[in-house]
């Protein structure tokens, strides 16, 4: 079952809060963050995309789709007495 909490995520100087969905049976080697293109708008990475962004292929349970992986984001847990340390991560742009 995902488990949604409310998350802020950081990159280059601008931070968004936002509720992420965990708990989702993604896996991978690194921790990375999936945002939509309006997320993205909001923390200056799109349209127009940081050096060093990669262009990958990921496979979800629709069939594959084409992401932006940008290293250089981090992201805290927000509750609403607290705030945890900052994690870095990748940030994933779909599209």
């Amino acid at each position: 079952m995902g488990v949604r909490v409310r998350v802020r995520i950081g990159f280059g100087g601008k931070s968004v809060e936002a509720v992420a969905l965990l708990n989702t049976g993604f896996e991978g080697d690194v921790p990375e963050i999936l945002v939509p293109l309006d997320t993205a708008e909001r923390l200056g990475v799109w349209p127009a995309l940081p050096e060093g962004a990669l262009v990958e292929t990921y496979r979800s349970a629709s069939g594959f789709m084409r992401v932006y992986r940008i290293r250089g984001a981090n992201v805290r847990l927000v509750t609403e007495d607290a705030v945890t340390e900052a994690v870095d991560c990748y940030l994933v742009v779909s599209l």
